[in-house]
């Protein structure tokens, strides 16, 4: 039998859930046909270590509803040892936030039996998705043996899906992965990683594939961003063989025809560093892919003020912006608490705007912190005088013909969005 339809027989075999849909891009035939996304939000923002923490993704939820957001990865055990019970209702919620429709958490872990119980802890709380991350090639998540090198033991995973099945996950449950590791990189070897996956008791639902390889070692995590060449045709292979598997392309997504070329080839884009330098960035998805008019949107000034009363919130009930189980000052707050620092709040707000009106808005946010704490100012001051500080600065640059022109276009980028 060949090798593509011995793949899709085995697909069709295990996968009750999988749909081969007429419009998608036939094997057998080669015709290129229009390929009609099968997800609810066809852009997503990937999960990112010390990035996308429940603060940062509040931010984006103000920014825009209109994509699918993934917290940092958060080991299992971190999960189980947090789990809510009576004497600690909240501290779940320092690594995971609240529940959102929108939101899904990712687990980095190897043990079959504690990924099941975290998996069922996200599902208990109230997320509707748990993603398994077979993708991370940190040195530490190495030496947990989890994160991308799991992907040279696919029994392994598929030991983690059987385990979340026996335990009663009924969520969906999905990968993210790389295209290959340290020697096994052939598209053959891919195959025979996800076909394993999806003769689990639990095949997941939808792969999200970094088109990079990944080195173990020699490379750093930000070299293993950069330096591996990204090979998208080897995804949009995966997408077009494997047609009944949802598949979402990472890596390298920084422009708005980068994205809408890429949706053309497989259901979803996943980006990354893309949003975390530029978190407005959605705003311009919206716009100029999602057809959403610009006066649907947020502008800046409203977002700021939204997340500004969001961390208020927050401050007061640790974490949850709905469960009162701590009160505490963002300053002087007991440790057992677990009540978010006044940086740590703030920190997605310093992330919203680039060029120099970012720089400004840093320093002068930076400075307020320090004399906010010696004075004790509500978070909301806080604020307020970065704010004022920042554009000072600007109106002095401006008028000392200091301005470069990156800061004309940031001024002239933001009155558009707004």
């Amino acid at each position: 039998m060949p090798t593509t339809i011995r793949l899709r027989h085995s697909i069709s075999l295990h996968r009750n859930a999988l749909i081969t849909l007429p419009n998608v891009r036939s094997v057998t035939s080669g015709i290129p046909l229009p390929r009609k996304s099968r997800l609810a939000r066809t852009t997503s923002v990937a999960p990112m270590i010390d990035v996308t923490n429940p603060h940062f993704l509040h931010l984006l939820r103000l920014i825009s509803s209109s994509h699918t957001l993934y917290s940092e990865m958060v080991h299992a055990n971190a999960i189980i040892k947090n789990a809510p019970s009576p004497s600690s209702p909240a501290s779940l919620y320092r690594f995971i936030g609240d529940p959102h429709p929108d939101t899904v958490v990712q687990l980095g872990g190897s043990d079959p039996e504690q990924m099941a119980r975290a998996a069922k802890i996200v599902e208990q709380v109230g997320f509707g998705e748990v993603n398994v991350n077979v993708g991370c090639p940190s040195d530490r998540v190495q030496h947990g043996c989890f994160g991308v090198v799991l992907m040279k033991t696919p029994d392994r995973v598929a030991s983690i899906l059987d385990a979340m099945h026996a335990h009663g996950v009924h969520i969906p449950v999905t990968v993210k992965c790389r295209i290959g590791v340290d020697d096994l990189d052939s598209y053959e070897y891919l195959c025979h990683f996800l076909s394993t996956l999806l003769r689990s008791s639990l095949p997941p639902t939808h792969v999200i594939v970094h088109a990079r390889k990944a080195w173990l070692h020699g490379l750093s995590p930000k070299q293993n961003r950069t330096v591996p060449p990204l090979d998208y045709e080897r995804v949009w292979r995966l997408a077009k063989e494997f047609h009944g598997l949802v598949v979402t392309a990472n890596g390298g997504f920084d422009t708005v025809e980068k994205v809408r070329s890429g949706l053309e080839r497989c259901d979803g884009i996943m980006i990354g560093r893309k949003v975390m330098d530029e978190p407005m960035f959605l705003q311009t998805l919206d716009r100029e892919l999602h057809n959403i008019p610009p006066t649907a949107l947020r502008p800046i000034s409203e977002i700021i003020d939204r997340y500004v009363g969001l961390c208020i919130t927050i401050s007061t009930h640790a974490f949850s912006t709905h469960n009162p189980a701590y009160n505490a000052t963002i300053y002087y707050a007991p440790s057992q608490r677990h009540t978010p620092s006044l940086s740590l709040l703030l920190k997605p707000l310093s992330m919203l705007r680039t060029g120099g009106a970012g720089r400004r808005f840093r320093r002068c946010l930076g400075e307020a912190m320090v004399e906010g704490k010696r004075n004790e100012w509500a978070l909301r001051k806080v604020v307020e005088v970065a704010l004022e500080k920042a554009e000072e600065m600007g109106a002095m640059d401006m008028a000392e013909g200091v301005e470069t022109e990156e800061d004309v276009a940031e001024e002239v980028k933001e009155a558009v969005v707004a």
